[in-house]
């Protein structure tokens, strides 16, 4: 029993033709400039800081300043009434963050003290 379909498969010749064809350019050299690869196109690039140069785009004067003048920790050990100090830790921050909404800046100092007791 044989059943009949409308795709013929393709005889050698035809097979050996296409091969051909395609080896023979295989490792011919060809200009970059003539190829068209989808990875050889250059996107033209804007630089993010252009965005806000514009005149729809207004600069607001919005400014956050964080003064933490002391921060003490004191480690101590001992029972009831009678503690020792060991440890002290002193910190001071302050920082300054200006226009979070556009162009954000941000200045900050901290220092930080351990001493033995």
């Amino acid at each position: 029993m044989t059943i009949m379909t409308g795709i013929n498969p393709k005889t050698t010749e035809e097979d050996s033709r296409g091969a051909t064809e395609v080896s023979e350019n295989l490792w011919q050299v060809k200009p970059v400039d003539e190829c068209s690869a989808w990875f050889l196109g250059v996107d033209v690039a804007t630089e993010a800081t252009e965005t806000f140069k514009d005149r729809e785009h207004v600069l607001k004067q919005e400014k956050l300043d964080v003064v933490v003048k002391s921060v003490q920790i004191t480690l101590e050990c001992g029972l009831g009434h009678r503690t020792v100090p060991l440890l002290l830790v002193e910190s001071v921050f302050s920082g300054i963050l200006k226009n979070w909404s556009s162009l954000m800046e941000v200045t900050a100092d901290m220092s930080l003290e351990v001493c033995r007791i």
